[in-house]
């Protein structure tokens, strides 16, 4: 019967004999990270939440004993087993032997073991026991699988496991969801040479993973535990949602002065910026890497810059501009090359107003850019 299988056959035995029950768990407080006064739990409340729950509640942690492999016998009580938070730790029960404990990320790994919760925190664990067999020493051996998951992956093909080198103490490539099989008690190195073009990201799973690459896993005898490497393209792409800013940005452009500002005519300007090749006619170009698509809405204003900000304030007058075209920042922008050519092609791409009524000399342009390709 494989551990799945089993686990299912507990939780209904749990359901169904009162043996893993809310009136079983002993709750006690746990180590909080904060001076919060004490406030008593409400044992129809669970939140394991660490980002909202609430921050005045004092952390709790309620602890649950699991006895797997009974062979039907009843099941001896919580309390038989002398379990004592916190540390977590249990005086043990003869004729039982502690296999692990499953639960939360911040549950102990192994009995003695401490727990830290920030304020607002309510956890869960089970420690878990078994009879001990003849001879009193459990001789089944631990095991871990190992999976690997790739996120941000843009609707790529995923690359194979065996290609980031995934591997248990140096040897051969793993497969996704091969399960290797540990020595009791000794650290194991879960490591991989990595793939071109991906990251490492975490590592996810049971609170016996290791937290990064080439930490260990140690696991005592019947122990079987589940780790996810996770890993993403070095720059992942994010998919521009429709219907919302997706980019915002303000910059300054001078009709007057081809340099001020974030005029792309300054000596090494790259993108954003703005373009004034043909200011003279009151085109502007503003150039951002952002806007890749003719399905974009783009919003903007133009303002008299450095009137609202002085002391007292002035009124900042605006041109009459209207949004006039979509296009690429190349040297063809420019309609007098000889005279105001393009100094600093980009090559991304850019939308272009044309103002008229222009009554200053420098101005901001604000600008924010909608997606509305679904």
């Amino acid at each position: 019967m494989n551990k799945l299988t089993l686990l299912g056959i507990i939780g209904l035995a749990a359901l169904v004999m009162g043996m893993i029950t809310p009136e079983s768990g002993l709750m006690a407080g746990a180590t909080g990270n904060n001076n919060s006064k004490s406030k008593n739990y409400d044992s129809n409340y669970h939140d394991d939440d660490d980002h909202h729950a609430k921050k005045n509640d004092t952390p709790s942690i309620r602890v649950y004993k699991v006895v797997i492999n009974n062979a039907g016998n009843p099941t001896p009580s919580t309390e038989s087993f002398g379990f004592k938070p916190i540390a977590l730790t249990e005086s043990g029960l003869t004729g039982y032997s502690f296999v692990e404990i499953r639960g939360d990320g911040h549950c102990p790994q192994n009995l003695g073991g401490t727990i830290t919760l920030d304020s607002g925190q309510h956890i869960d664990c089970y420690i878990v026991n078994q009879p001990t067999p003849t001879g009193g020493v459990i001789n089944t051996p631990p095991t871990v699988k190992i999976y690997k998951v790739v996120i941000n992956n843009a609707g790529n093909p995923t690359p194979s496991t065996e290609s980031f080198g995934l591997s248990i103490n140096g040897g051969a490539a793993l497969s996704n969801g091969t399960q290797v099989t540990l020595q009791v008690n000794t650290p194991a190195i879960l490591n991989e040479s990595g793939l071109s073009g991906y990251e490492f990201v975490e590592i996810r799973g049971d609170g016996h993973c290791p937290e990064n690459l080439g930490g260990t896993i140690t696991l005592d005898a019947g122990q079987n535990i589940i780790c996810y490497v996770v890993n993403q393209p070095t720059n992942p792409v994010t998919p521009i949602q429709p219907g919302v800013i997706f980019h915002y940005n303000t910059m300054s452009f001078s009709f007057a002065n081809m340099t001020y500002g974030n005029s792309c005519s300054k000596p090494g300007a790259v993108p954003p910026c703005v373009e004034l090749a043909n200011s003279n006619d009151g085109n502007v170009l503003v150039v951002d890497p952002k806007l890749q698509t003719d399905t974009t809405i783009v919003l903007f204003s133009v303002v008299e810059t450095d009137k609202v900000t002085q002391s007292p304030p002035q009124f900042a007058t605006s041109p009459i501009c209207v949004l006039s075209g979509v296009g690429p920042h190349t040297a063809d922008y420019a309609q007098d090359p000889d005279t105001t050519p393009v100094v600093n092609p980009s090559g991304q791409m850019g939308f272009e107003f044309q103002c008229s009524l222009i009554e200053a000399d420098n101005f901001k342009v604000s600008y924010a850019l909608i997606e509305t390709q679904r």
